[in-house]
């Protein structure tokens, strides 16, 4: 007897002893009710022991009764390898397999029920894990794990299986692999955007800034902004020039030169010098204006602008650096300058030497 059954039987002993005195003291019993009362109750406390007892004893032996499996058995597994999308790059899957038997197993010819939960659970995670990549191996253990969280029944229906503790992971050498890959596509991604701008920028200066001069030089008054940077401009034409010329595969012109490479339309007299075999080999010297005109007309300037005029004295500041004082003379004289410059020495040679002629005419 259960220590619940002797306080359920000691309380209503109790209580029927209370009743039988409080009932023999109302009514006045002689003695002899008093045992009657006293063997009855202890007759009554019997009888309900023995009902309690009778009402928990089992139909049948206890050792007689099939001991029922638990609820659920486990197998763990640790390091499968199971593909992923990318060839011979595998993962490595660990889990807790956890499997019951179903109803329709019973009765059926003796079987490895572990061996049945773990086949079920490697079967759906590896097709599973053929359709993920190996980069993130985390993000697929993750959705892995919901995956095989449900308990499903096996291809034979004899257990019904899950996996929990689910680990997947890559081995180092295959992990250190793909961090090396990632890093070179990373590199790879930056040459080509510098590349890029690179073939962007050589076309940009090629095609559009050194096409020719003139778009040198309307790059450089665009850059200057509020143009305060004319002069500085004018005093780079020539370098600009050079550098149009070399971009584009063409000879270097100077435009201190500029003169002797004009072609020239008149017509001059071979005997009119004073070696008439260089002067029928050489052209005659074009006038300023030939030259002059053109190049402002080129640049868009007119000759009586003051950036013409700044132009024609940087011009001529630079013919005259080149030991060309003639030609200097003549710049400004076209642009309309003051001489700065004097007379040149082979002009005031030959002016001596018409005041001896005269002298000695006169003598």
């Amino acid at each position: 007897m259960s220590s619940g059954h002797k306080t359920l039987t000691g309380f209503v002993t109790t209580i029927l002893a209370l009743l039988v005195v409080i009932l023999g003291l109302l009514t006045g019993w002689p003695p002899w009710c008093w045992a009657a009362g006293a063997g009855g109750l202890t007759v009554a406390a019997f009888a309900l022991n023995r009902l309690l007892a009778r009402r928990r004893q089992p139909p049948y032996p206890m050792e007689d009764l099939p001991v029922p499996p638990p609820l659920y058995q486990q197998q763990v597994i640790r390091e499968v390898a199971l593909p992923s999308a990318v060839p011979d790059y595998d993962f490595l899957f660990s889990a807790t397999v956890r499997w019951t038997l179903l109803e329709s197993a019973y009765g059926t010819p003796v079987f490895n029920p572990a061996g049945l939960a773990v086949d079920a659970v490697l079967l759906r995670a590896r097709r599973f894990t053929a359709d993920h990549g190996p980069e993130r191996s985390t993000f697929v253990q993750h959705r892995l794990d919901g995956v095989l969280g449900e308990m499903l029944p096996d291809s034979s229906e004899r257990v019904q299986a899950m996996a929990e503790d689910v680990r997947l992971m890559l081995a180092p050498t295959d992990q250190e692999r793909l961090d090396r890959l990632s890093g070179v596509r990373k590199d790879e991604a930056v040459w080509e955007h510098e590349r890029s701008y690179e073939r962007s920028k050589r076309a940009y200066l090629g095609n559009d800034v050194l096409k020719d001069a003139g778009s040198a030089v309307v790059w450089m008054l665009a850059k200057d902004g509020k143009g305060e940077e004319v002069a500085r401009t004018v005093e780079q034409i020539d370098i600009l020039a050079r550098l149009s010329a070399a971009a584009n595969n063409q000879q270097v012109a100077f435009l201190d030169d500029a003169a002797c490479d004009e072609p020239s339309d008149t017509n001059t007299d071979p005997l009119d010098g004073d070696d008439p075999v260089n002067a029928e080999s050489e052209p005659a010297e074009p006038a300023a204006q030939d030259v002059l005109g053109p190049f402002l007309t080129w640049l868009k300037l007119d000759r009586t602008a003051p950036e013409a005029a700044m132009l024609g004295d940087r011009l001529a500041g630079a013919v005259l650096g080149s030991e060309r004082p003639d030609h200097a003379r003549q710049v400004r004289d076209w642009f309309g300058l003051p001489d700065e410059f004097g007379a040149s020495p082979e002009d005031e040679g030959e002016e001596g030497w018409e005041g001896e002629d005269g002298d000695d005419e006169g003598a």
